[in-house]
């Protein structure tokens, strides 16, 4: 069995070697096996990538994950924002006037929506 020291040196190594990982922050501690994954990344994928390069780690038997998501602040926008863009991709849509006739949508503008916001 490996000690801790280097199972936890393992687990980064592996991380850093990853090359969606590049970027990423996060910390590896290990215990009898267990490890465990803190810090950021900026995507979901990262957080799941991060879970999956630990696991093909000789030595690791379980691994918790601590890894907080933080998005680009261009990502953040409040409910306001949000109905906005919907509407203007409906807008932008091929869901023309005339191309849903008969179907029970509704008019939204000069374009036809199947849903009510």
């Amino acid at each position: 069995m490996k000690s801790n020291y280097n199972l936890k040196k393992d687990v980064q190594s592996a991380i850093n070697w990853e090359p969606s990982m590049q970027d990423a922050e996060i910390s590896v501690t290990a215990k009898d096996g267990v490890i465990t994954l803190s810090g950021t990344v900026d995507s979901y994928s990262k957080k799941i990538n991060a879970a999956d390069v630990s696991t093909n780690v000789i030595g690791v038997k379980a691994i918790a994950q601590k890894i907080t998501i933080k998005y680009g602040i261009s990502l953040k926008k409040n409910a306001t924002e949000m109905a906005t863009n919907v509407l203007d991709a409906w807008k932008n849509n091929w869901y023309r006037r005339g191309m849903l006739q008969g179907s029970g949508s509704r008019w939204v503008g000069k374009f036809r929506s199947q849903r009510t916001f």
